[in-house]
């Protein structure tokens, strides 16, 4: 295997298969999505984290879609830019599962919206997100899951699953430069 500085690395064919191989057994669907998210609850949170050791709200949200060969950028600020902005409607009827959704301190005449968090909606008003650990909570305040201080920072969501390797920053091993040999 190469690094994408150029060095060379080894691993074993055992726990190995071809790039092509393995992106034929990948579904790109919400419920595939959403599996491999819950397949992740309870890892600790951890600042910059991308891995089974620990996460941060963005660095799940960019692993879970990795794992189905979709490349976001790294950053919530950064993913907020990424597939088609949604405005939440108050009864989150327009949302679908598989949109990230995102959080922050909203605009005011004084200072610039800012985005802080990012979770995936999973539907039902429920989201999964890292915060903590990697945690299912939920918009509804009937529900046992509801989580009030997210509710009340609540900004946007995106839909990414239609517009993937149809934007420069949305796209797959196949298509982006840096997975290139």
């Amino acid at each position: 295997m190469a690094y994408p500085d150029g060095r060379q690395g080894y691993i074993s064919k055992s726990i190995s298969m071809p790039e092509k191989k393995w992106r034929a057994t990948l579904k790109q669907d919400a419920a595939s999505i959403i599996a491999t998210a819950h397949s992740m609850m309870g890892i600790p949170y951890l600042w910059a984290g991308t891995s089974s050791k620990g996460v941060d709200c963005s660095g799940f949200m960019r692993t879970v879609l990795f794992m189905h060969d979709i490349i976001i950028p790294r950053d919530a600020s950064q993913q907020a830019y990424v597939g088609e902005h949604i405005d939440i409607a108050p009864d989150f009827s327009n949302l679908q599962p598989g949109d990230l959704i995102f959080f922050g301190r909203k605009a005011t005449p004084e200072r610039k919206e800012r985005v802080v968090h990012v979770g995936m909606y999973i539907g039902n008003k429920r989201f999964i997100h890292s915060q903590g650990d990697v945690r299912v909570n939920s918009f509804s305040p009937d529900d046992e899951l509801f989580d009030e201080y997210n509710l009340g920072r609540l900004l946007f969501a995106t839909r990414v699953l239609p517009y993937i390797n149809k934007e420069a920053s949305l796209n797959t091993t196949e298509t982006n430069p840096f997975y290139s040999m």
